[in-house]
């Protein structure tokens, strides 16, 4: 856990650095086009996140340097769990019998909030 949480200092560290230095530069035409540039690039690469397009976004993120800037492994954690509920929720779905329903729904709800939570534990520190 303490790899994890170096890393995001890390990153919080690298974007604090980066923004105090568009604050003191703000004047300079070069650098709110670098700005831009990156701000521009940050968009694409939550377009990406946002449709899945993981291996795109790795590759994308490390060509315009916006690496600092991503959150890339959150998102495919995430996806990840949203997947594992997707999938108890099919499978539970499929056995529901009008006799047994509210026992099974009760079992459905259990599996998802304990995959929910098994996320939660792992971010505690981060959420």
């Amino acid at each position: 856990m303490v790899k994890v949480e170096d890393k995001l200092i890390n990153s919080l560290e690298q974007r604090l650095s980066y923004l105090k230095n568009i604050s003191k530069n703000k004047t300079d035409s070069k650098v709110l086009q670098g700005y831009f540039e990156t701000k521009l690039n940050r968009v694409i690469l939550d377009y990406f996140l946002q449709n899945q397009m993981f291996n795109t976004s790795r590759v994308f993120s490390q060509e315009t340097c916006i690496e600092v800037f991503s959150n890339i492994d959150i998102f495919i954690e995430t996806y990840e769990i949203i997947e594992k509920l997707d999938v108890v929720i099919t499978e539970e779905g499929n056995h529901f019998d009008n006799e047994a329903s509210d026992i099974k729904a009760n079992k459905l709800k259990n599996t998802a909030i304990d995959i929910a939570l098994g996320w939660c534990n792992t971010y505690k520190t981060k959420l």
